[in-house]
């Protein structure tokens, strides 16, 4: 399912700057970590990871890997705020990178964070049947989901849960099981983008190997069959 991205929406969920996601080998996120330096939390860095013997997200995993599609659209946000905010007439080449850098950073972060709200939304839809004022400003983009959820009548079995791969030292956490018209179990994963109406969404290649690596891992309940 895919809902249109919307810039400068509140965080609700931590977004971890450098996207790196982390899991206890029992599942619990372990995303930060104590800052001894400076009090209060920090993010987890990789060398937290080894010394606590943490498993890496599915995501970080496919960071890792080229995606040529996203790479495109970081360069376009670069561009975009390049033409947006011309070179002042004394303004240092340096500054003045530095500057387009940190403008274009805020528009991804703002996708990011409007995604994890559209999450947030969707998960009390879910678990609740109701979307508190909260979220008013995605409403308007859940209720493609509402009618998406509808027409395909899908009931859920769970949601938001940790999945555990012990054997290859993965884990992530799984936006939706569900069944579809009473009979088909499957795996929902929630993605939020922008685009063009004229040419529609995108679809990037990690999606259905994020999808896979959930599929061959583990959790409490898992069905014995799921469709893929």
């Amino acid at each position: 399912m895919i809902i249109s991205t919307q810039p400068a929406i509140p965080r609700t969920r931590e977004l971890n700057s450098d996207g790196g996601h982390w899991y206890t080998t029992s599942g619990h996120p372990c995303h930060t970590v104590p800052n001894l330096s400076k009090g209060g939390e920090r993010n987890t860095t990789v060398k937290d990871a080894r010394k606590l013997g943490l498993y890496p997200s599915v995501t970080s995993i496919s960071k890792v890997i080229a995606n040529p599609a996203v790479e495109r659209w970081k360069q376009a946000e670069i561009l975009k705020s390049v033409i947006a905010n011309p070179r002042g007439e004394r303004e240092d080449e340096e500054f003045y990178k530095s500057r387009i850098r940190k403008l274009a950073q805020t528009k991804m972060v703002d996708a990011r964070a409007f995604g994890s709200q559209v999450h947030e939304a969707i998960d009390e839809l879910n678990k609740t049947g109701f979307c508190c004022d909260r979220h008013s400003e995605v409403k308007e983009w859940i209720m493609e989901y509402v009618w998406w959820k509808e027409e395909s009548e899908l009931r859920f079995l769970k949601t938001e849960f940790t999945a555990i791969n012990p054997r290859l030292g993965y884990a992530g956490q799984v936006d939706g099981l569900g069944v579809i018209r009473g009979k088909t179990n499957i795996l929902l994963d929630y993605k939020t983008q922008s685009y063009d109406p004229d040419k529609g969404p995108s679809y990037y290649e990690s999606w259905p190997i994020q999808l896979a690596a959930y599929l061959n891992a583990d959790w409490e309940g898992k069905p014995s069959k799921i469709h893929h």
